[in-house]
C-alpha cells in the first residue's frame, strides 16, 4: 500500500489476532473491515499479476509485428 506495507501488515496481523481470539461476532467492526480489506487488497494483487503476463506478451506480439509491418511497407514501395 504505497510504502506503508509495514505498519499495514502489522494492523492486519493484530486484528487477524483479535478476531481469532474473541470470534468475529465479538470482535471491533474495525478489525474485522481492516481484515476485509486486506483480503479484497491481496486479491487484487494476485489478479493484476495475473492479467499482466498474458498482456504484456500480447502487446509486445502486436508492436513487433506493427513494427514489421510498417518497414515491409517501406521496403515493398521504395523507388528504385
Amino acid at each position: 500500500m504505497n510504502g506503508f506495507d509495514g505498519i499495514f501488515d502489522e494492523w492486519v496481523e493484530e486484528a487477524s489476532q483479535e478476531v481469532s481470539r474473541m470470534g468475529w461476532r465479538d470482535a471491533s467492526m474495525n478489525a474485522l473491515l481492516l481484515l476485509c480489506h486486506a483480503k479484497a487488497a491481496k486479491t487484487s494483487r494476485n489478479l493484476e499479476k495475473w492479467l499482466k503476463g498474458p498482456t504484456r506478451w500480447f502487446l509486445g506480439v502486436m508492436s513487433t509485428s506493427v513494427v514489421w509491418l510498417i518497414v515491409r511497407d517501406l521496403l515493398l514501395h521504395m523507388p528504385e
